[in-house]
């Protein structure tokens, strides 16, 4: 139910194509982005454009459309199409929700009522980190909640030599450009430092404002969203998340596997994906002084970064890369 391209509609088209030998898979969607991933893989796909309530009633016919034929699944992904359970579990024998939101995230606690009340019409909740999945329980007994990482395949993994001899502190930022997800105050932090450039990846609402308030700082390059980012991994020194809230984190699972060490945020799930912060670096959520505390040091002891490009390279490729997890989508939707 959005026109960006970040880590759900990645999500989608990995499971989507993994799966696609397997099932009649037929694909409703709203991003025109999206749309073309999905056609590269020769995959059936539906667009139905815009955000409106009309375009919930429009993807909502669609879905009804659909030819009833052998066991049919209904799997809805992301934030929007959750809504749709409120009136869909008759329809299908079988209602599967990948949840990838917290629902902390709603931030008015009528949108977070309303959330939950649709969580408990799904038949199975498959949750991308034990943190969702501990949050969901909270508010749904009695209900199928799984927990399936969001896992990367084995052609992510490319590893590099990791750039010791730079003297700059070549940082990443790979997100949608949200203010959930920190862009503007990581900004305001690397302008005031020496020798730290950022590398910003990403489409949103925010793209035009930074490019009007910082397009010209030499030490800010705003990319918009791009294909291939291990190619960015490949100059790159450290990949850095200053989300306020997620229910994962992609990236630094995507840098993990490259060699590519992370500055996270110490969310709880952060915590979670990163072994409480042994394989990456942590800081306090919210709080520009730690961060910029922090990217100071790691500028200035280039030992550490070292250190953790080949541990988070074995700790992120032995636990999220693609093992078993087809299987286990495999068994959820049959």
């Amino acid at each position: 139910m959005t026109s960006f391209y970040g880590g759900g509609e990645e999500y989608i088209v990995r499971l989507v194509t993994c799966l696609q030998d397997d099932f009649d898979i037929k694909l409703i969607c709203c991003s025109k982005l999206l749309g073309s991933k999905l056609r590269e893989h020769r995959l059936q796909i539906q667009l139905v454009t815009g955000s409106t309530p009309a375009t919930y009633l429009r993807i909502f016919y669609r879905i009804l459309s659909l030819p009833q034929k052998g066991q049919q699944v209904l799997l809805l992904n992301g934030q929007g199409p959750v809504y749709f359970a409120l009136f869909l579990p008759r329809a299908f024998k079988k209602l599967v929700y990948v949840h990838h939101t917290s629902i902390e995230y709603y931030n008015k606690p009528t949108k977070q009522k309303f959330v939950i009340h649709c969580l408990r019409k799904v038949g199975t909740v498959i949750c991308v980190s034990n943190f969702l999945k501990n949050e969901v329980d909270k508010y749904i007994k009695n209900k199928l909640v799984k927990v399936i990482y969001n896992w990367l395949p084995a052609d992510a993994v490319r590893p590099i030599d990791y750039p010791v001899k730079d003297p700059w502190l070549r940082i990443i930022f790979i997100a949608r450009l949200v203010e959930v997800k920190g862009i503007l105050p990581l900004i305001e932090v690397v302008i005031e430092l020496a020798n730290v450039e950022l590398s910003i990846l990403g489409d949103g609402p925010l793209y035009e404002q930074i490019k009007s308030n910082y397009g010209s700082y030499s030490n800010i390059k705003l990319l918009g969203w791009q294909n291939d980012k291990a190619a960015f991994f490949q100059r790159s020194h450290l990949n850095v998340v200053n989300s306020f809230s997620e229910g994962y984190s992609y990236t630094p699972v995507e840098a993990g596997v490259c060699g590519i060490p992370s500055l996270i945020s110490d969310l709880e799930v952060h915590r979670e994906i990163s072994d409480n912060g042994k394989y990456a670096f942590l800081f306090k959520t919210g709080s520009k002084e730690d961060l910029k505390a922090k990217l100071i040091y790691l500028r200035d002891h280039r030992n550490e970064l070292v250190k953790m490009s080949e541990e988070c390279r074995i700790y992120f490729t032995n636990k999220f890369v693609y093992s078993d997890y087809k299987e286990q989508y495999k068994k959820e939707l049959t």
